[in-house]
């Protein structure tokens, strides 16, 4: 007599088939991915607003660096001035504040430049403000000038 052998499974006919995933492992695995997408997503949107806030500074310091530019070459526009708009981006705005520097000879030239959301609203976005200290333009003295013109055409002082 031959005695064949069959293969027994571990399962038992009231055990259930583990072929897939149960519902609690895919409801779990969606869960974590649903935080990991969240954490992300956040991540993102402060990358984004860091960016915005850098351009502004940097657009900010332009603006100051070339207002300080217009009022070293004009020093009759070396005084204070309130808020007023760029004329070519009405979104920012500049002012000066001009005061005495550490010596007699030097000017404190304080420039600020506000961006705003919109014209309407009152909050700022950024404020980019530059300090720098300019020597007060004077006009030489008469007789200097009366000497130099003199030695230039061979005269004697």
């Amino acid at each position: 007599m031959i005695v064949t052998q069959r293969k027994t499974s571990h399962r038992t006919k009231n055990s259930p088939s583990r072929a897939g995933f149960s519902l609690f492992e895919i409801l779990l695995s969606l869960a974590l991915l649903a935080a990991a997408m969240a954490a992300i997503s956040q991540l993102m949107e402060t990358g984004l607003q860091a960016g915005l806030r850098n351009q502004l500074r940097t657009e900010g310091q332009f603006l100051c660096e070339r207002k300080l530019a217009e009022l070293i070459v004009d020093p009759a526009a070396q005084e204070s001035t309130g808020e007023t708009a760029f004329p070519d981006d009405p979104g920012w705005k500049w002012s000066v504040a001009v005061s005495d520097g550490p010596r007699t000879d030097l000017l404190r030239l304080e420039i600020s430049v506000i961006h705003y959301t919109d014209e309407q609203s009152p909050r700022e976005d950024m404020r980019v403000i530059l300090v720098r200290l300019v020597r007060i333009p004077t006009d030489p003295p008469e007789e200097t000038t009366t000497q130099r013109s003199h030695l230039m055409w061979g005269g004697s002082v």
